[in-house]
């Protein structure tokens, strides 16, 4: 998928008015999620997606240790911190920028993302991973 196809998508979720609001959002929801994830899941993750929105997620393949154990409602609020929005915002802003994955990566690529997660991020992912 191109850039611009990922951004539109991202954008529409999220009902944002601009590209470049899009853009701080998705880059904001996977850094945050990058922190999350060990090395190599970060990696799979950095491997499906244009890769000029998978700094963060490539800095964190390239390093050592265990991802850093926080739940959604910790996600959220570091959404919230880095764009600016309140916390009922960031959830959304985490929705709209994650719910592609659901959608347009390989279902062994989710698989492996959310075995590193708690059962509380599959809200963030799309209702397809609720049930």
């Amino acid at each position: 998928m191109s850039y611009d196809a990922f951004l539109a998508l991202v954008r529409d979720r999220g009902g944002y008015a601009s590209r470049q609001e899009a853009e701080q959002v998705l880059v904001a929801a996977l850094d945050v999620l990058a922190s999350r994830l060990s090395p190599g899941a970060a990696q799979a993750l950095a491997d499906g997606l244009p890769a000029v929105v998978t700094e963060a997620l490539e800095r964190r393949s390239e390093q050592e240790g265990e991802a850093e154990p926080f739940g959604a409602e910790e996600f959220c609020r570091r959404m919230a911190e880095r764009t600016g929005a309140s916390p009922k915002a960031a959830r959304w802003d985490a929705q709209a920028a994650l719910a592609f994955l659901a959608d347009d990566l390989p279902p062994e690529r989710i698989a492996r993302i959310l075995n590193e997660l708690p059962c509380d991020y599959r809200a963030l992912l799309g209702d397809p991973w609720l049930s």
